[in-house]
Order: structure tokens, then sequence, then C-alpha cells
């Protein structure tokens, strides 16, 4: 996980997406910035303490216009949480 001012700046709008390593049931997410095309962070696991912990880091989250993700609940959860 990237530590508090390795971002370099907080992008417009990001991509959250879960995906499987090996076929397995170990889950990885990725958060991307889409005006970009780049990924920013590759996150351990699926759940809510992953998106929580990178949106702490942003330096300016209410710079964040929209995030595009599925419906996973724990997605939604942090992102409600952190970009009011």
């Amino acid at each position: 996980m990237l530590k508090a001012g390795e971002v370099k700046a907080t992008p417009e709008f990001i991509g959250l997406d879960e995906f499987s390593v090996s076929g397995r049931r170990l889950y990885h997410m990725a958060i991307c910035d889409l005006v970009k095309r780049e990924i920013m962070e590759v996150v351990e696991g699926q759940g809510r303490q992953g998106v929580e912990e990178y949106m702490d880091i942003l330096s300016d989250p209410e710079m964040v216009k929209g995030v595009v993700m599925d419906m996973h609940e724990a997605f939604r959860q942090a992102v409600r949480m952190c970009l009011p």
C-alpha cells in the first residue's frame, strides 16, 4: 500500500475493480485513475479497509468528481465515508 505523500495527484475520476489472482479465491483490488488510464495502486483483498486506506491518503479528496465501481457493498460504504 502506498504511504502518505506517495500519491502524486488526486484523480478526478477513480475506478475500483477486484480481480482473482491465479484463478483462486484470492482477490486483489485495482485502483485506477480513469482520466490518465493508469493503475494507481493494487491492494490485496477485496474489502472496505483497502479502499478506505487509499482514500485517506489522497491529498485533495474534494477533487474527486466520480468513482466507477461495481456495486460491491464494501466499495460503496468506503466511498460514501471517505468522499462525501
